[in-house]
């Protein structure tokens, strides 16, 4: 009865230990088309990747980029969706968006950014 008593403890106690720590980690950034991204999000660069800056005059179906930045790695930027043509809309020193220009990241996913 005491055994039995000790071995129900011991697993439950292990079952916790494990089990929180993998909850712990499970945190990560939503994907490219959450609603999350549909306002301005201020955000650090976590991998290296390279800024396109985009005409705003020309129609979507001939743009070619204008201008190349490379993003280093902790680089403070502001990040929102690019809607359906485009992957994400960047912000930052040295990039200013309006209605002539814009500055994008063509990456699907949200891996090379973290809060």
């Amino acid at each position: 009865m005491k055994m039995n008593r000790i071995v129900i403890v011991g697993l439950t106690a292990v079952t916790l230990g494990v089990s929180v720590p993998v909850i712990g980690h499970a945190k990560a950034l939503p994907g490219l088309t959450s609603h999350y991204w549909w306002h301005p999000r201020h955000m650090h660069v976590r991998k290296p990747v390279t800024a396109l800056k985009f005409s705003g005059l020309v129609p979507d179906s001939l743009q070619k980029p204008i201008a190349k930045k490379r993003l280093k790695v902790g680089t403070a930027i502001v990040v929102q969706s690019g809607g359906l043509e485009w992957d994400w809309n960047v912000a930052g020193r040295g990039m200013v968006n309006n209605r002539k220009q814009f500055w994008m990241v063509q990456r699907t996913g949200s891996g090379w950014m973290r809060q």
